[in-house]
Formats: C-alpha cells, sequence, structure tokens
C-alpha cells in the first residue's frame, strides 16, 4: 500500500482529499503547516507528497526546496496543490524539483490521476535502479574473483575505468584520455602503497571519533570545529545547519559512516532540537550514538525535556569548551 503524505493549511480540503484518499486503498497522512510536513515526511517517508503552495510558517515552495535538498527524498514525486493565481510560484516551484501541480478547484480524479501517473513513474525508476545494480554485482563478482582486486581502493578506479571504456564512443578523445589517465594514476599509487605495506605488520588503527554537528549558527561550527580539533585532532567532522538534514544523512549513512557523537543545539529552522531528538528516537540504529545538546538555554525545564530522551549523555552550554566534551571524544 503506497503511502501519501497531504500538506494543506485549509482542513476541510485537507480532510477531503485524506478521506478520498484513504478510500482509494492508500495510507494517507496528514499536515496543516509546511514545517508539520517535513517533520512528518522524514518520520515516515511517504512514496509521494501532496503540497499547498501558500502556508503560514512554511510554503510549499520552501517545503519542496527543503526536501530537494537531501538524497532521502531526491526521488519522491512532489504534487502542488495550487490556484489558479499561482502560476509564477507553480513556474518556481517545477524548477526547484516537483513533479506536477493541480489547480485548484480540482475533481477527486485529478488528483488520482496525478498520483497514479507519478507512482508510476517512480516504479520504473525503482526498476531500472534495479537493474543496474545487478549488473554491478555482476562486475563487483568478477573482480572477486582475482584476490589482488580485492581491495576498496583498486575497485574504484577500476570501475571508473570500465565505465568511461563503455562511453569511449560518446567523448571527445582528449577528455577520454585525460580521465583515463587520471584514474590509472590513481591505480598506480594504490599499488605502491600495497607493496609498501606488504612486509609492514598489521596493527590495529586507532579508534576516530565522528562527530555530526547541528547548529544554525555558522560562527558556532567554526567554534565547535576548533574546540573538538583541539580535544580530537583526529575528528572527523560534519556539519549541519538544522535538525533535517542530520536525521536524512542518518538514515542514509551506512553503519560505517555514523557518528559517535552527535552535539545538538535545540534553536534551529525547519527541525529544531526538540524535533531532531524525537525523530531520532524513532529511528533503529545498530549503534549506540551519544548525543550532547549544546544551548546558551539555562532553562531547568529544557534541561531537563532533553534529558528525558536515552541518547542524550550531557546538556552543555554555550560556548562549548575543551573539559565538556573530552571524555566524548578520547
Amino acid at each position: 500500500m503506497n503511502k501519501i503524505l497531504v500538506i494543506e493549511d485549509e482542513i476541510n480540503i485537507n480532510n477531503s482529499i485524506c478521506d478520498f484518499l484513504e478510500l482509494e486503498d492508500y495510507e494517507v497522512l496528514s499536515a496543516l503547516n509546511g514545517k508539520q510536513g517535513i517533520v512528518l515526511a522524514i518520520q515516515e517517508q511517504p512514496d509521494l507528497i501532496l503540497c499547498d503552495i501558500m502556508m503560514p510558517e512554511m510554503t510549499g515552495l520552501e517545503v519542496v526546496e527543503t526536501l530537494r535538498k537531501t538524497k532521502l527524498f531526491e526521488d519522491t514525486p512532489f504534487i502542488f496543490l495550487s490556484a489558479l493565481s499561482d502560476r509564477l510560484d507553480i513556474r518556481k516551484g517545477m524548477n526547484l524539483g516537483a513533479d506536477d501541480y493541480i489547480p485548484k478547484p480540482f475533481e477527486p480524479d485529478d488528483i488520482l490521476i496525478s498520483i497514479e501517473k507519478q507512482l508510476n513513474r517512480q516504479a520504473n525508476r525503482k526498476k531500472n535502479r534495479i537493474e543496474l545494480k545487478q549488473q554491478l554485482e555482476k562486475r563487483e563478482e568478477a573482480l572477486q574473483q582475482h584476490s589482488y582486486l580485492n581491495s576498496h581502493k583498486l575497485r574504484g578506479p577500476i570501475s571508473n575505468l570500465l565505465g568511461l571504456l563503455q562511453i569511449a564512443d560518446e567523448m571527445p578523445s582528449k577528455e577520454l584520455i585525460k580521465l583515463l589517465r587520471k584514474e590509472a594514476n590513481k591505480i598506480d599509487a594504490i599499488v605502491t602503497e600495497i607493496n609498501t605495506n606488504l612486509n609492514m605488520k598489521n596493527s590495529s588503527r586507532e579508534k576516530t571519533a565522528m562527530v555530526f554537528l547541528v547548529d544554525d549558527d555558522h560562527l558556532q561550527h567554526k567554534i565547535n570545529n576548533l574546540v573538538i580539533k583541539k580535544v580530537a585532532p583526529a575528528a572527523q567532522i560534519k556539519g549541519f545547519f538544522n535538525g533535517f538534514e542530520a536525521i536524512a544523512e542518518l538514515k542514509m549513512a551506512e553503519e560505517e559512516q555514523l557518528p559517535d557523537v552527535i552535539i545538538l543545539d535545540l534553536n534551529m529552522p525547519v527541525m529544531d532540537g526538540y524535533e531532531f531528538l524525537e525523530s531520532f528516537n524513532k529511528m533503529k540504529i545498530n549503534k549506540n550514538i551519544d548525543v550532547y545538546v549544546l544551548s546558551s538555554s539555562i532553562d531547568q525545564a529544557d534541561i531537563e525535556k532533553c534529558m528525558r530522551f536515552e541518547a542524550v549523555k550531557g546538556y552543555l552550554t554555550k560556548p562549548l569548551k575543551k573539559d565538556q566534551i573530552a571524555s566524548a571524544l578520547v
């Protein structure tokens, strides 16, 4: 059963659309404004989104622009509901990544036809991706038959070379030669590295902390980066400017790309720290990730509210200090 998210601030229209879609055997989610819709999209990952353009708090244009910034929603069909007077906004929305629009007033069949069309297109795209994945898996299996190609570092440039050779007839020769040389040089460097390490004893690599910084303030990112690097120079740091971006990254990341520590601001646009913690709490992640709230607020109610979340290991006050975070990183 396909899941449809309806984002519409006029409650009568919202209810009518939801009722109609449920009769058509769709699972329906409902939001009454754009911000609520984004949070619900992150939590439920709908198969398609119906969204009004003119809404309070966050317009439909801002919703589609925000969602399309992450891989999590780059292929999710997005349909605008709009008044005929919104033609300029419709054009902007299509440029931002919307797939279709339905002008108001509309008939139920108008919505149904558009939804079925977009879901069929999505199904075809998924089918093509599956076929491509199968082709890549066959190539990977062939590569793994040779032990000297088992290195992950080698497989990348070799796959690139094979890909370039497949499209050689469609590329200018100078550009093709330049790219082939680039990938060949990568292989030479990797082979040299392998030969150098053949006579070295294997040793366990020191654990490198992965840190997610989630804060809408650019200056705070700079300060926190400097503090973390002083405590743990080898730490890997990724920055996000709202909770939505960080949640989307967590949902897309492979296990080895997941952070060890998240440093989280509370007051942010799109998805604030509390909404992040609610969404994070519902995720199934096979890794213990410590969350430290970093806020300028010293309100006891904020502290108690944050500490109720199991993942939250501490409540820190800005600016971040070395001794506050040292034990989590080393």
